[in-house]
């Protein structure tokens, strides 16, 4: 079963203070090997949203088949300097499970007391 999981986060001001090459290079060096790490396991798209909702700047779309994946995608990218140094903060985690409801319907079918 497929989950999706939505990452509401915040950049920080230091973050946008910073040239956007330097910006560039820290995503290369701290966030785009992580992505391919996971690249087998995990559906990642990034999104900008600050222009449509000011309590975030940005989200991340995660889709996966275990959860587990995603958890240790996250408990590296909270080893990243990018949280480390909090340029990037998490604001809100949003997990849906995929067709939880068939497939309840479908493994408790005859089990009705």
């Amino acid at each position: 079963m497929k989950s999706t999981v939505v990452l509401l986060t915040t950049f920080s001001r230091e973050w946008h203070a910073l040239e956007r090459a330097r910006r560039s290079e820290l995503e290369a060096q701290h966030l785009h090997p992580l992505v391919a790490k996971y690249a087998g396991r995990l559906a990642i798209r990034f999104l900008n949203s600050l222009g449509f909702d000011s309590r975030y700047s940005h989200m991340a779309i995660i889709e996966t088949e275990e959860l587990k994946d995603y958890y240790f995608f996250i408990e590296e990218l909270r080893d990243s300097l990018l949280l480390a140094e909090g340029y990037l903060v998490i604001n809100r985690i949003i997990v849906g499970y995929e067709d939880g409801y068939p497939q309840f319907d479908e493994e408790t079918a005859g089990a009705a007391t």
